[in-house]
């Protein structure tokens, strides 16, 4: 028999199942499952298993399913049906070992047989008697399974309403991580501009502080330059006074000069005109003087008497003509 599973391939859930059941515990292989996907993915498909073995203990298992048209395909086999527990399944299909999808994990179940070891005795050997036990072993395995499968499906709607939460709850985290990622990019961006904005300050600090020395050092200049001037300025104030002191002292001196000069000079002209008035009697006196020679060979001039008496002798070794005023007579 075929059991035919529909997988949607946008919600990976479980859209519609011929039966939920692989079999009754013992049977030999009775089923073929048969996977259609609401829009056909090409590639290879394995069914992950989980199970219980006799000891009560999970065991993990793959299949490997075969392609047939647009679905994939296995034959259940007695080891599956060795335990009569609930089997978890999943269906995977990969392309060039690349998962492409993932159903959610759905159950199947594997149904108990009563395994009798022994006959009914002769006597409860009554056929209504048999058919009475069958329908009531029927009757209380088909309550099971109504049971089981309304555990299955309000444990399928638990699992899938915890799907949505998880779905919703991680809707959240992507949400919350994408926001904690702007605000630690926006953090980021804004400690580069902290750390730019804190390296201009220092620039323009470290500027302000050059400046600031410079002005400083520009106002120490100016305080000497404004020293050395008003040092100047005094300088030339006294360069000045003595300048007039020596100024006057020099009109002064001048004057003194001049008049000195001017009482030297009317000397001068005094002397001159007394040198010219005697140089005048003495050609006068050339003119009219008479010669002689005295007792002592002596060649005596008599002259007027401004120029009074001149004597001129000859100076044997020298050869030169020596005069000197001697006597004179008056006229």
């Amino acid at each position: 028999m075929q059991n035919k599973i529909c997988i949607d391939t946008e919600t990976r859930n479980i859209k519609s199942r011929e039966r939920n059941f692989l079999g009754i515990a013992g049977e030999h292989e009775i089923e073929q499952i048969v996977f259609k996907l609401s829009a056909f993915i090409v590639g290879e498909a394995i069914l992950e298993i989980q199970k219980y073995n006799k000891e009560n203990k999970q065991e993990k298992y793959f299949i490997n399913l075969e392609k047939q048209e647009e679905s994939y395909i296995f034959n259940v086999k007695n080891s599956l049906l060795d335990v009569a527990k609930p089997i978890k399944m999943q269906l995977h299909i990969t392309t060039a070992n690349e998962e492409v999808f993932k159903s959610k994990i759905f159950e199947m179940q594997v149904y108990e047989a009563i395994d009798a070891t022994e006959t009914v005795p002769e006597e409860y050997a009554e056929w209504i008697d048999i058919a009475n036990s069958a329908i009531s072993r029927i009757t209380a395995l088909e309550d099971k399974i109504t049971k089981n499968e309304k555990e299955r499906d309000n444990a399928e709607k638990i699992r899938e309403t915890a799907e949505n939460e998880r779905s919703k709850s991680e809707k959240k985290r992507n949400i919350a991580e994408q926001n904690r990622i702007t605000a630690e990019t926006a953090r980021e961006t804004a400690e580069k501009i902290r750390k730019k904005n804190e390296s201009d300050r220092i620039v323009n600090e470290n500027g302000r502080i050059e400046s600031e020395n410079k002005r400083n050092n520009s106002e120490e200049a100016r305080k000497t330059n404004e020293s050395e001037r008003i040092a100047n300025e005094n300088s030339r104030n006294s360069a000045e006074e003595n300048r007039e002191k020596i100024t006057t002292e020099a009109v002064n001196n001048i004057k003194n000069l001049n008049e000195n000069y001017k009482n030297l000079a009317e000397e001068k002209t005094a002397e001159l005109n007394e040198i010219a008035d005697g140089v005048k009697d003495m050609a006068t006196a050339i003119q009219f003087a008479t010669f002689e020679i005295d007792e002592n060979m002596n060649l005596c001039i008599n002259t007027a008497d401004k120029l009074k008496n001149t004597s001129f002798s000859l100076n044997e070794e020298t050869g030169e003509m020596e005069v000197e005023i001697v006597w004179a007579k008056q006229y």
